[in-house]
């Protein structure tokens, strides 16, 4: 009677496939940790300089007695810049606010998504940080409601 010995060099298709998968599926949920983990760093990213523009706010009004002018796009204006951290006068940073009577309007730079925009925005408003806030695209408007009490907006006429 004749014997088949098998020869044990080398992997099997079975096993080679079991291996492929096994890979696969590791490298799924890895992507899904590093995805969820980068939407948390955006989250406390906004929140910091939420916080950061609010507090330069405050100060400047504490100096000016009002606001700076009503509506300011992009870089900061000198007269703001030296009360927010060196991270918002580069100008890489577009910031829009706008004064409206005790209301101060926040709207952030664009996020890589509007789903991502979206729940930045829940949690800010979860953690009171705005009294309301939209999602305008993939951007953020956050409304700080009576930011500093009985104070106006500075208003510059030009």
């Amino acid at each position: 009677m004749k014997k088949h010995l098998r020869n044990n060099e080398g992997f099997t298709l079975l096993e080679f496939v079991i291996v492929i998968g096994l890979a696969a599926m590791l490298i799924g949920v890895t992507t899904l940790l590093i995805t969820k983990g980068r939407s948390a760093v955006n989250v406390s990213t906004t929140q910091e300089r939420l916080r950061i523009i609010s507090t330069g706010l405050s100060e400047y009004f504490l100096y000016k007695n009002s606001f700076p002018a009503q509506n300011v796009v992009g870089s900061w204006p000198d007269a703001l810049a030296s009360y927010v951290e060196s991270e918002f006068r580069s100008g890489d940073l577009a910031h829009l606010y706008m004064c409206l009577g005790n209301d101060v309007t926040i709207q952030t730079p664009a996020f890589e998504s509007a789903n991502v925009a979206s729940a930045i925005m829940d949690r800010l408003v979860d953690q009171n940080l705005c009294a309301t806030a939209a999602v305008s695209g993939t951007a953020i408007q956050c409304v700080l409601k009576d930011f500093a009490g009985i104070a106006k907006c500075k208003s510059t006429g030009k």
